[in-house]
């Protein structure tokens, strides 16, 4: 799903696709050919890949039990032990509070100091 996605917006934004191309023909011709190490160089290429799974995670929710009971912070509310929680993945990813305009695909917004990984940005979920 990530390379599809990725594909997508890619053939949407030339501007990015062609920032992608320079990239991966410099680290290519630095590097000598692909390897793990000009894999780990391309890192405009990384940004539109988290990119792309903010946009279109893989996982919409995740299912997770409550294993001890748990009282909301600034609330009456109480979640029991057992019960089971649905956590909102594209909500979160898409939520403007965290990621402004987030309906636009902005490679940018992972870049450097930009992006800090928090518990909005779950690709492929968070632990067991």
């Amino acid at each position: 799903l990530i390379g599809p996605t990725s594909v997508l917006e890619l053939s949407r934004h030339p501007e990015f696709q062609q920032k992608v191309q320079q990239e991966v023909d410099s680290v290519l011709s630095k590097h000598g050919g692909w390897s793990y190490e000009a894999l780990r160089a391309m890192t405009y290429l990384d940004q539109v890949i988290q990119e792309s799974q903010r946009m279109y995670p893989i996982l919409p929710m995740l299912r997770r039990e409550c294993v001890r009971s748990y009282k909301v912070p600034d609330s009456d509310l109480i979640i029991e032990k057992g019960t089971i929680i649905l956590i909102p993945v594209v909500g979160l990813q898409k939520d403007p509070q965290h990621y402004p305009k987030p309906s636009q695909f902005n490679p940018e917004r992972f870049e450097g100091n930009n992006f800090k990984p928090s518990s909005t940005f779950l690709p492929f979920g968070d632990g067991p």
